[in-house]
Protein backbone atom coordinates (compact mmCIF):
# COMPACT_ATOMS: atom_id res chain seq x y z
CA UNK A 1 0.00 0.00 0.00
CA UNK A 2 1.30 3.16 -1.12
CA UNK A 3 0.43 6.46 1.21
CA UNK A 4 1.80 9.49 1.94
CA UNK A 5 4.43 10.09 4.70
CA UNK A 6 2.89 12.01 6.63
CA UNK A 7 0.20 9.78 7.23
CA UNK A 8 2.79 7.00 8.86
CA UNK A 9 2.46 5.88 12.55
CA UNK A 10 5.19 4.66 14.93
CA UNK A 11 6.68 1.46 14.20
CA UNK A 12 5.75 0.85 10.50
CA UNK A 13 8.38 -0.64 8.09
CA UNK A 14 8.14 1.66 5.03
CA UNK A 15 10.38 1.39 1.43
CA UNK A 16 10.67 4.58 -0.24
CA UNK A 17 9.40 5.39 -3.72
CA UNK A 18 11.20 7.84 -5.71
CA UNK A 19 12.87 10.02 -3.43
CA UNK A 20 15.91 12.12 -2.99
CA UNK A 21 16.44 13.22 0.46
CA UNK A 22 19.02 16.69 1.16
CA UNK A 23 21.74 16.41 3.39
CA UNK A 24 23.29 20.03 4.48
CA UNK A 25 24.35 20.46 0.70
CA UNK A 26 23.45 17.50 -1.70
CA UNK A 27 20.80 14.97 -1.70
CA UNK A 28 21.27 11.20 -1.68
CA UNK A 29 18.98 8.97 -3.41
CA UNK A 30 16.88 7.14 -0.90
CA UNK A 31 14.86 4.94 -3.99
CA UNK A 32 13.66 1.70 -2.73
CA UNK A 33 15.10 1.85 0.76
CA UNK A 34 13.89 0.64 3.64
CA UNK A 35 13.36 1.56 7.09
CA UNK A 36 11.47 2.18 10.24
CA UNK A 37 9.24 4.79 11.30
CA UNK A 38 9.83 6.72 14.63
CA UNK A 39 7.26 9.61 14.81
CA UNK A 40 6.81 12.44 17.54
CA UNK A 41 4.12 14.88 16.48
CA UNK A 42 4.99 16.40 12.84
CA UNK A 43 8.52 15.07 13.16
CA UNK A 44 9.31 11.71 11.25
CA UNK A 45 12.48 9.80 11.63
CA UNK A 46 13.25 7.18 9.41
CA UNK A 47 15.67 4.97 10.43
CA UNK A 48 16.98 3.08 7.38
CA UNK A 49 17.75 -0.86 7.50
CA UNK A 50 20.70 0.00 5.28
CA UNK A 51 24.45 0.92 6.18
CA UNK A 52 24.78 2.63 2.48
CA UNK A 53 24.89 6.61 3.70
CA UNK A 54 26.06 5.51 6.67
CA UNK A 55 28.83 7.93 6.65
CA UNK A 56 26.14 10.82 5.62
CA UNK A 57 24.07 10.20 7.95
CA UNK A 58 26.26 9.96 10.98
CA UNK A 59 24.92 12.58 12.96
CA UNK A 60 21.20 12.02 12.04
CA UNK A 61 22.07 8.46 13.57
CA UNK A 62 21.16 6.77 10.04
CA UNK A 63 17.98 8.38 9.84
CA UNK A 64 16.35 10.58 7.17
CA UNK A 65 14.35 13.65 9.77
CA UNK A 66 11.33 15.06 8.26
CA UNK A 67 10.46 18.61 10.16
CA UNK A 68 6.79 19.30 9.28
CA UNK A 69 5.62 21.58 7.89
CA UNK A 70 9.23 23.34 7.92
CA UNK A 71 10.11 20.63 5.37
CA UNK A 72 7.20 21.71 3.09
CA UNK A 73 9.48 20.21 0.23
CA UNK A 74 8.32 17.25 1.04
CA UNK A 75 5.14 17.60 1.30
CA UNK A 76 4.19 14.35 -1.51
CA UNK A 77 6.91 12.15 -0.14
CA UNK A 78 4.78 8.69 -1.04
CA UNK A 79 6.12 5.47 0.56
CA UNK A 80 4.82 1.93 0.87
CA UNK A 81 4.29 0.27 3.61
CA UNK A 82 5.72 -2.93 4.38
CA UNK A 83 3.94 -5.76 6.04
Amino acid sequence: MTVNIKTLVNGQKIKFNDHWHNITNYDIDCTNLTGTVYKEGQRIEIKLDTDKYKEELFEWDNCLIFNFPDDDHYNNVEVEIQE
